[in-house]
C-alpha cells in the first residue's frame, strides 16, 4: 500500500490536472492563498509544491499575474526536481514579464542563472543551484552552494538546499556530509524522494547493501518505475547474492534508459556471474558505443573474451585499457598476462623486462629492476616494473617501494592505494599506519584520513606515533581552537615533536601572542639544535619589534 502522503500528493495534481475554468468575473485574489502558495513553493518538497499548485488553481488568486506565475514555478520545479510525481498535463504561462521563464531555460542548459539585484527573493535564491542537477561543472557548483548557504540561512524549512547540497557532496566523495545533508532534506520534507535515492547510492558505495536494499524496497513499492532506482535495486541485489532478482532489476533498468552506459557495465557484471558471456560482451559494446572508459570496463571485457576462448579479443581489449589507463597496476598485469598467454612472449619480456608467469625468478628479476631504479631515483622507470613486481610478489617490501615510488612521481592517490594495503595488513604498527595517514594527505583523502588517523589512535600505544598522529589530526581541522587542541595533545604524549611544537609556535605567532610563539620555537630548537631553518626562524622572530 502505498503511504498516506503519496495518495494525497497524486489527489491534489490529479486536481491540478483539470481543465482550468474562465475565472475572470469571480472575486479578488485572496492575498492568503498567494503567501501561503509561496511558503510551500519555499518548502520545496514534492508534497509542499503539490499543495500550492493545487492552492492555486482552486483559488482566484491562482489567475492573477502573481498567481499564475507561482503556478508554473511549482509546474517547473517538479519537472526538473521531482520528475517520477504526477504533473499538471498542461503547462502554465507566466505572463510576459516574469523572469521565471528566463530562469528555468539557463538551468535547463545547466547554467548558473545571474539574477539581477532588484529580483532578488528567497526563490531567486533556490531556483539556480538546480542548475547543478544538470550539469557536474565545478564552477556551477561552486555559485550554487554560495546561493543555497543563503537561502538556508533564510529559510532553514525549505528541503531544497540541503537535498541540492547534497548531491554536490556525493559528486566530490564526501559521503558523511552528504549523507547528513539528504537526511535534513528529508527531515523539512519527506516525500523528497531524490534524497533517500542519495541515501541509497551512498549505502552502495560504502558496501552497507542491506540497508540500500531496505530503501530501495520502499522506493520502489512508493514511485513510478525509475531507471535510477532500478539499477540501484539491481546493484544492491548482484552484491548480495540474488543473481536472479538482479536480472529482473538491471533488464529493466536498461529498458527505462538504454542510454545508461553504467546500467549497460552493471548487465555485463550480473550476466558474466550467471554465465551468459555472450549477453555480457553485447552490453559491454553498448556501454563502450555510449563513450564509458574505465578500468573495469576494460577489465571485464578481457574476461568475457577469456571466457569465450577468445584470447586475441582479451589481449585487443587490454591493449586499448593501457592506453588509455598506463599508470593501472591491474590493467598492466592483465595486459602483461595476455601478451604471454598469445605467444607474444618477446614483447612481454620487453615490457616488463621479465616473465610475470609467478616463478620466483621472474619475481627477483624485477626486484633487481625496480631496485636498480629507485637508487638512482629513475623514479618513471621504477614505476615501469613496480606494478608487476606487486603483482608477483606482494610483500611489505614491494608495496612500502611501490607507494614511494608513485610518491615521487608525484602520483599521491596511487602511492596512497599501496600504503593502504601496507596499513590493512598492519594496523597496530606505526611504521605502516603513519606513512598510510601521509599519503592520504598528500592525496588530498581527508575523509579518509580522518577515519586512518581515529584508527590508528585506538590501535597505537607508542607515545611518539600518536603524537605524530595527533599532529597529523590538526592539519585538518579547519578552527584554530580544534587545531590548538590537537597539537596540545600531541605534546601530552611527546613533549620533544618538533612538529607539534612549530605549529604551535606559528597559531600563537599569526595570533599575535609573540612570547608564546618565541617559547614554543626554544623548546622546538632545543630538541633539534641542527635544524638551521629553526635556529633562523627563531632569530627572526626574537628579533621582530
Amino acid at each position: 500500500m502505498k503511504p498516506l502522503w503519496i495518495l494525497l500528493l497524486c489527489a491534489l495534481l490529479g486536481a491540478c490536472a483539470t481543465e482550468r475554468e474562465d475565472r475572470s468575473a469571480s472575486p479578488p485574489e485572496t492575498p492568503r492563498v498567494l503567501e501561503e502558495s509561496l511558503k510551500n513553493i519555499g518548502v520545496a518538497s514534492p508534497e509542499s509544491l503539490a499543495k500550492a499548485e493545487s492552492a492555486l488553481e482552486q483559488s482566484t488568486a491562482g489567475y492573477s499575474e502573481r498567481g499564475l506565475e507561482l503556478s508554473y514555478v511549482a509546474y517547473k520545479m517538479i519537472e526538473l526536481i521531482y520528475p517520477l510525481y504526477l504533473r499538471p498535463e498542461y503547462a502554465i504561462d507566466p505572463t510576459s514579464n516574469s523572469i521565471y521563464p528566463a530562469i528555468f531555460n539557463d538551468i535547463e542548459r545547466g547554467k548558473f542563472p545571474r539574477i539581477g539585484q532588484r529580483d532578488v527573493s528567497f526563490l531567486t535564491l533556490i531556483l539556480p543551484p538546480v542548475a547543478a542537477l544538470r550539469t557536474t561543472d565545478r564552477s556551477v557548483e561552486d555559485l550554487a552552494e554560495e546561493s543555497l548557504d543563503d537561502a538556508e540561512r533564510l529559510n532553514p524549512e525549505s528541503a531544497l538546499p540541503p537535498y541540492l547540497k547534497g548531491v554536490i557532496a556525493e559528486r566530490r566523495g564526501e559521503r558523511e556530509t552528504a549523507l547528513d545533508d539528504y537526511r535534513r532534506a528529508l527531515s523539512v520534507g519527506p516525500s523528497c524522494y531524490p534524497a533517500e535515492v542519495g541515501e541509497a547510492r551512498i549505502f552502495l558505495a560504502e558496501g552497507r547493501d542491506e540497508d540500500a536494499r531496505a530503501l530501495l524496497d520502499a522506493l520502489s513499492g512508493a514511485l513510478p518505475p525509475d531507471a535510477e532506482i532500478e539499477r540501484l535495486d539491481a546493484e544492491s541485489l548482484f552484491e548480495l547474492g540474488s543473481l536472479q532478482a538482479a536480472d529482473r532489476a538491471i533488464a529493466a533498468s536498461v529498458r527505462d534508459a538504454p542510454r545508461d552506459a553504467e546500467a549497460r557495465l552493471l548487465a555485463a557484471e550480473i550476466y558474466e556471474r550467471e554465465g551468459k558471456v555472450s549477453e555480457g560482451v553485447a552490453q559491454i559494446s553498448a556501454a563502450e558505443a555510449l563513450g564509458l572508459e574505465s578500468p573495469e570496463l576494460f577489465l571485464l571485457e578481457a574476461r568475457l573474451f577469456d571466457e569465450m576462448s577468445d584470447p586475441l579479443k582479451a589481449l585487443g581489449a587490454l591493449a586499448r585499457a593501457v592506453k588509455r589507463f598506463p599508470s593501472d597496476p591491474e590493467i598492466a598485469k592483465e595486459y602483461t598476462k595476455a601478451l604471454l598467454e598469445v605467444g607474444r612472449t618477446a614483447e612481454g619480456s620487453s615490457l616488463l623486462a621479465a616473465s610475470l608467469r609467478g616463478d620466483p625468478e621472474s619475481a627477483s628479476s624485477l626486484r633487481l629492476l625496480v631496485d636498480s631504479a629507485v637508487s638512482g631515483s629513475n623514479w618513471k622507470r621504477a614505476a615501469r616494473y613496480v606494478a608487476s613486481l606487486v603483482a608477483v610478489d606482494d610483500s611489505d617490501r614491494s608495496l612500502a617501494q611501490a607507494s614511494l615510488i608513485y610518491a615521487r612521481l608525484g602520483d599521491p592517490k596511487t602511492a596512497a592505494l599501496y600504503a593502504r594495503r601496507l596499513e590493512a595488513r598492519h594496523p597496530d604498527d606505526p611504521g605502516y599506519v603513519i606513512p598510510y595517514v601521509e599519503a592520504l594527505l598528500a592525496a588530498g583523502e581527508r575523509e579518509e584520513a580522518a577515519r586512518a588517523i581515529g584508527d590508528g589512535l585506538s590501535a597505537l600505544t607508542l607515545p611518539s606515533a600518536r603524537s605524530t598522529l595527533y599532529y597529523l589530526k590538526s592539519t585538518l581541522e579547519p578552527g584554530r581552537t580544534a587545531r590548538l587542541a590537537d597539537l596540545k595533545a600531541a605534546l601530552l604524549e611527546n613533549l620533544a615533536d618538533v612538529e607539534a611544537l612549530r605549529s604551535l609556535a606559528e597559531l600563537y605567532r599569526a595570533s599575535g601572542e609573540r612570547a608564546t610563539a618565541i617559547w614554543y620555537l626554544r623548546e622546538a630548537s632545543a630538541v633539534d639544535p641542527g635544524d638551521r631553518a629553526l635556529a633562523a626562524e627563531l632569530e627572526t622572530l626574537e628579533t621582530a619589534r
